[in-house]
């Protein structure tokens, strides 16, 4: 492979390089390795959920008092989200990631030698700063290392771990619990991050535009470069440069999201989270509560009705990956959203306990994963590799106070005793939102000079 040289200035060009990358065993390797991270962040970002009342009895407490519990772990998650993601701007996005798993491993492990649900809560504070730092790095990493035409589907099969995660992650949990304990849980939660440090630090390079960012020397850029494509015909010494940027983006922290042309596109973004990770905080709260108090659906069959439903939004995770690669996520955004909007009006007013209800909860899936899968994607083109980590992690940090505000409306529908098909249909212009703001944010986009647009 060989990479042009600017005739006036005599550097690489570092994105060509990296778009004009062959995907081989390198790239394979680096997404398995970024998955399972990704799996794992998951499984250790909801488990506790999945067995509350085990913990609760565990600590000879009503499982009510696994509140203090949640709340910490999600300020926990919420300060991360703010804090952690700055630093991946400043010293790397793998060393992040390597600091980030093997924090949350210890705390998990502590976690399962508790001797009180205060100090418990404490721990799973402090391991919810590192847990929220993963997600928006690996997409940070994966967003600049593969090339554009395979890079929506790379970061699509990522997100497809974080929900297997989660899904899969559950029965995996109280499989542990039922012959094991809950304490095997956190211990199961602790090791495998540790163990997955090394592969890191073996299979997943540092991203090369950030080092190019930082002033990282030419030596040093080319070892990291032919770390995915050993067979690169670049020379022993040789300069980079970033193409179609007038001069590098300084470390900034969170003041380059505000600065100039970034000020529109930051608010728009975050308007978009705050109204998708709110909505999915709301309907993961609330939604078979909804059913049981509203339509006579027992929690248990519904249930059931949401474990098919994955198998929607891995089809969605899927192709929304496949969607990035042919189009701009400026204009995948909107498809998934419309449909959620659309499937959450039908599930109010169909006929409950029917095929055609299961099938419509399978698309539900489908757009909500899809679209917020495609929405990640579109954090990381917005801003540049500076403050790239910080701009995806700040717009999650938002989506998360965006889930501690909406849910409130689930109680209050309760209260008013709204009937099913209301309810659904107020949650509906939910996803409308998120459709304004990014048709908003595309219109910002649009009106920048040609090298600062959304792709």
């Amino acid at each position: 492979m060989h990479i042009d040289v600017a005739p006036t200035t005599g550097a690489y060009s570092l994105e060509q390089f990296i778009d004009d990358q062959q995907i081989g065993a390198p790239h394979r390797w680096m997404l398995l390795v970024c998955a399972l991270v990704m799996w794992v962040d998951a499984f250790d970002s909801f488990v506790v959920g999945k067995i509350a009342p085990a913990i609760a009895a565990g600590f000879h407490v009503t499982s009510a008092a696994m509140t203090s519990v949640f709340l910490i772990q999600q300020i926990g998650l919420a300060a991360g989200a703010f804090a952690a993601t700055l630093l991946a701007d400043r010293y790397g996005r793998q060393r992040m990631i390597v600091i980030s798993i093997g924090a949350f491993g210890v705390f998990s492990l502590l976690s399962a030698f508790a001797t009180s649900l205060r100090a418990f809560a404490v721990l799973r504070g402090f391991g919810g700063l590192f847990l929220t730092a993963v997600l928006p790095m690996v997409v940070a990493l994966l967003a600049e290392s593969v090339p554009r035409r395979r890079r929506g589907t790379y970061i699509s099969i990522a997100f497809v771990a974080y929900s297997a995660g989660s899904a899969a992650g559950g029965v995996l949990a109280v499989w542990l619990l039922e012959h094991f304990g809950w304490p095997a849980v956190f211990m199961f939660g602790g090791v495998v991050p540790l163990l997955l440090v090394p592969l890191v630090l073996l299979v997943v390079p540092e991203s090369s535009l950030f080092l190019v960012e930082v002033g990282a020397p030419p030596e040093r850029i080319r070892s990291n470069l032919l770390r995915l494509q050993p067979n690169a015909d670049i020379p022993a010494i040789a300069l980079f440069r970033r193409s179609g940027t007038s001069k590098p983006t300084a470390w900034g922290g969170i003041r380059t999201l505000f600065d100039g042309d970034y000020r529109l596109k930051t608010f728009f973004i975050w308007a978009a989270t705050f109204l998708s990770m709110g909505s999915i905080a709301l309907l993961g709260a609330w939604l078979p509560t909804f059913f049981q108090e509203m339509a006579g659906i027992p929690i248990k069959q519904f249930a059931l009705y949401s474990l098919i439903g994955f198998i929607g939004g891995l089809a969605g995770s899927l192709t929304s990956g496949w969607f990035l690669d042919r189009t701009s996520a400026t204009t995948v955004v909107p498809i998934y959203y419309v449909g959620l909007c659309f499937t959450l009006i039908i599930l109010g007013w169909l006929w409950a306990d029917t095929a055609i209800f299961v099938g419509t909860i399978v698309l539900f899936n489908f757009f909500q994963t899809g679209g917020q899968a495609v929405l990640n994607v579109l954090m990381s083109q917005v801003y540049p590799t500076a403050v790239r980590t910080t701009g995806i992690g700040w717009s999650g940090g938002m989506g998360r106070i965006g889930g501690v505000i909406l849910p409130l409306f689930g109680g209050l529908a309760l209260e008013r005793h709204y009937s099913i098909g209301i309810t659904m249909t107020m949650i509906a212009a939910i996803p409308l939102g998120v459709v304004l703001s990014i048709g908003l944010l595309r219109t910002v986009a649009l009106r920048l000079p040609a090298i600062q647009r959304l792709t």
